[in-house]
Parts: C-alpha cells; structure tokens; sequence
C-alpha cells in the first residue's frame, strides 16, 4: 500500500469538535452517567511529567515566568467554597456536559486546537507560507501555555477535587498530578489567544472553545474553579507573548525589489502579483536565518544538468501511470485544502494522541517542534525561491503542461520537499518506531511533485536534502530541551 494512502485522519474529530463547540455551556447536574464517562476506554489515562516545568520554552525564558500566584490552603473557607462547587456542578451534570467531558477528555488537549486551526486554513485559504506561520504560532502557544501550567502545577502542589474528597466522582482518570492551574483553561486561553490573532472575524467562537475545555474539566471533578481562573490567566498572558512575537516577526515586510528576467528565469502570472517574495526574511524559530542552511545553485540553465532535469520532466509527463497520478493528487495539497504543512499536521496528529494523549507537556512538544520545523523550512526554501527565480517547466519546456495546477511562485527548490523533509525527521525523533514510514512519507511527497509536472528532479532533490537538515537541527534542539532527560 502506498504512504498516500496515509493522512487522510481529522474528518472525524473536526465533526465532534463542531457539535461540541456549538453545545452552550450550562450548570451541570445528577452523578447518574458519571460511571459510563469515567470507565470509557477512549480517555487516556494522564502521565506524571513532575519536570515538565523546567522544560526549554519558546517565547518565555523559562515555565516560572509567568507563575500565577498561590491558591488557597487546602482547607481554607475559600477551598471548602470551592470543594462544594465542584459537588454542587456533579449534581446537577447534563447530558450536553456529559458530552462536553467526553470530547475534552479524548486524546491529546490540544489536538481540538489544532483541528480548529486546520478547518480555519481550508475556510480562510491561506497560502502554504502563511499557514505554517499559524501552524508553528498556535502550537508554539499551547507548548510554553502547558510548560508554564506544570510549572505552577509543582510549585504549589494542590491536589485535584477527585483526589480531595469522595463526594467527587471522577469522569476522567485522575493521577497524582496537582490541579492548580487547570491545563485545559491554560493551553485553551493561550490557543484561543492566538487564532483571536490570526482570524479575529471568529474571536468570540474561540473563546467560547476555551470556556467550555476549562469548565469541562471542573464538570469532571479534576479541576478547582480556582484551577480554570488561574490557567485562563496564565495561558492568556502566554497567549499574548506569542502574538507580540507574531507581530514582530517580519511577515508584514513588503517587496521592493525588481524581477529579474531571461532565459530559465521564473515569470510571474499575468497579475503581476509575487507570492511572498520576502517570506525568506521572516523571523525563523530554530534557524538564525532563512539562509542558514541553503542548498547548492540550481543547474546552470543550458548546462548538461539542466537538460537532465528538462528530460526527467518530459520524460515522466510521457508515461505517467495512473498510481503516480493518485500520488501527485493526494499530495497536490492546493489552495482550500489544508495546505502541505495542514497535510503533516494531520499525519502527526493520530501517533500524538496513540503515544502521547495522556501526557499533555509532551504532546504540546511534539507538536510545537513539527511546527517550527516547517516554519523554518518555508522561511528557507523561500529564501531560496527568491535568490534564483528559477522558471517552472511549463515555463522551459514549450507546449508542456503540467498534471496538476503549477502555483504562482519560483521552482527551485520545491517547497513541499523541504517542509516534508523536516517533518519527516521530527517526527522520526519524536516516534522512532515509525521513522521508516515518515520518512517514506516525505520521499513520496517530495515525488509527487515530479508526478504532477510542476518541479525539477532538481528542485525535490535538494529540498528533501535541505529540509531534512532543518528537521534534524529542530530534533538536535529537542534533544537539549530538557524533556530527554
């Protein structure tokens, strides 16, 4: 079976997460369903990360930063207050909350998050550049919202409700890990935060999305509503530095600059309009620069190797079989679809929530290093599109067409190569048992490209090479981030 047959993953989480998001969020009611919700299979069990908080972050200098302050005694007025809240909420628990614990208690936290993100790309349509921005800025936010959760969580080690008194009843499996703040109401307030930022039209439906995650959880009788107040504010204030990193990473650079022109030289479309020729001078999240690590010049137009790479093209155009034709459509990954960086997201997203659901720091991790690796990755190739303008084959070769819609940019070097190729490596560091088939994913996306007659041989070549570089300098910064240890 061929690797295209993998990814097509999220259909169904994006439907539960719409009815779950469209349901209000109302008082909760009677224990009676409570036993069926608590035994359910599907709700990981959580893993005790007791030095996720010392873990490297992103945009804060370290989880205590932000460090909310003490909560109560244990055995204050104000937690016994509290205590009888959370009681008082089971008794009187709905179905429609009922529904709500189950949906926040399945898989990873923030994979929601990150299915909101992606139905947003395939409403919004923005460009493969831009959508890898939002992918690294979102997870970016969730991963320093949850470091900063389990900073706090060990600063004060308040137990949860469950582990309080037996007049909670559990609906989700509870550990030894403390509940002040809740990791619901943080990583949910720094995503709402941050998508707030990047499709403000949908403000309120997010923050809406993050009510419900924090209350969710109070409904559960694993958090205080001290827990989801203290990680509202938390992942708000976290939320907030990686939207001032987003403004301040260069994407609102404007072009200048004037178009070359000649032989093997790119033309822009009849609009004139350049696809983010600047992209190569954002701000990167593990590289120093969009150069940092760039590949070789492309083949001298004219030179032997440029006519290899003009025959390859030919050549596979002329034979192309019908399997190559469904590879080159499943990875076309085009405007109103998720994107090639959605695309990997939604590979990642079902080994997070088979190895990591339970384990929320490090889920967020995994997550946040895929995104800055790609990130990175189209920040890099795009310096590169832009420092060669090389031409597109239906450009060099007359009367070709290709396969598949050519998009309005530079060919060399090809970016789905460079962003699969990073991903594909992060991914092999986080779950080295599927490093084969990651890497056989980013082989065939990188392919696919040849297949649809819109890349070089050239162009795949070295940016599958380039983009394994920058996935293995992103696995060498997870290896120093603490959470190896």
């Amino acid at each position: 079976m061929s690797v295209s047959s993998f990814g097509r993953i999220g259909r169904a989480a994006r439907v539960a997460l719409a009815a779950c998001v469209a349901l209000s969020v109302p008082a909760m009611a009677s224990p009676g369903a409570l036993a069926a919700a608590e035994g359910s299979a599907s709700m990981a069990p959580p893993a005790v990360e007791p030095g996720a908080g010392g873990w490297k972050t992103f945009v804060l200098r370290s989880g205590s930063e932000l460090r909310p302050s003490p909560p109560d005694a244990a055995h204050s007025r104000t937690s016994m207050g509290e205590l009888a809240e959370v009681v008082t909420r089971q008794r009187h628990l709905t179905p429609e909350v009922e529904a709500q614990v189950r949906f926040w208690s399945q898989g990873a936290i923030t994979r929601p998050w990150s299915e909101m993100l992606l139905t947003k790309i395939l409403e919004t349509r923005p460009n493969p550049v831009r959508a890898s921005r939002a992918i690294a800025l979102l997870h970016v936010a969730m991963y320093d919202a949850a470091v900063a959760c389990w900073d706090a969580k060990y600063a004060y080690g308040l137990a949860s409700p469950a582990s309080t008194s037996p007049a909670v009843i559990p609906l989700v499996p509870v550990d030894g890990t403390p509940s002040f703040p809740s990791e619901h109401a943080t990583v949910g307030a720094a995503a709402a935060a941050v998508l707030s930022y990047l499709f403000p039209q949908s403000a309120d439906q997010f923050a809406a999305m993050a009510a419900q995650a924090g209350e969710s959880r109070i409904a559960a009788g694993a958090s205080f509503p001290v827990d989801m107040a203290a990680g509202r504010a938390l992942g708000a204030a976290v939320g907030a530095r990686v939207v001032a990193r987003g403004q301040t990473d260069n994407s609102d650079a404007v072009f200048t600059g004037t178009v070359p022109a000649g032989p093997g030289i790119w033309t822009p479309p009849p609009s004139g309009a350049l696809l983010e020729p600047m992209a190569g001078s954002w701000r990167p999240w593990i590289l120093s620069s969009g150069g940092e690590i760039a590949p070789p010049p492309p083949p001298l137009y004219g030179s032997p190797e440029y006519q290899a790479d003009i025959d390859a093209v030919v050549r596979v155009a002329a034979n192309l079989t019908d399997e190559q034709k469904r590879i080159a459509l499943f990875w076309a990954d085009g405007a109103g679809t998720v994107t090639p960086p959605g695309h990997w997201v939604r590979i990642a997203l079902d080994p997070v929530d088979e190895e990591l659901a339970g384990d929320a720091p490090r889920a967020a991790r995994a997550m946040a290093l895929l995104g800055v690796s790609q990130a990175d990755a189209f920040i890099s190739c795009w310096k590169t599109k832009y420092t060669y303008w090389t031409a597109r084959p239906f450009q060099s070769i007359p009367g070709f067409t290709s396969f598949i819609p050519t998009p309005p940019f530079p060919s060399y070097t090809s970016g789905h190569s460079t962003q699969s190729g990073a991903a594909s490596e992060v991914l092999a560091y986080l779950f080295p048992a599927r490093a084969a088939q990651f890497r056989a994913f980013a082989e065939e996306a990188a392919i696919s490209r040849l297949y649809g007659g819109i890349h070089f041989p050239s162009d795949n070549i070295q940016g599958l090479a380039v983009g394994r570089l920058i996935g293995g300098r992103v696995a060498e910064y997870g290896r120093s981030d603490g959470a190896d240890r």
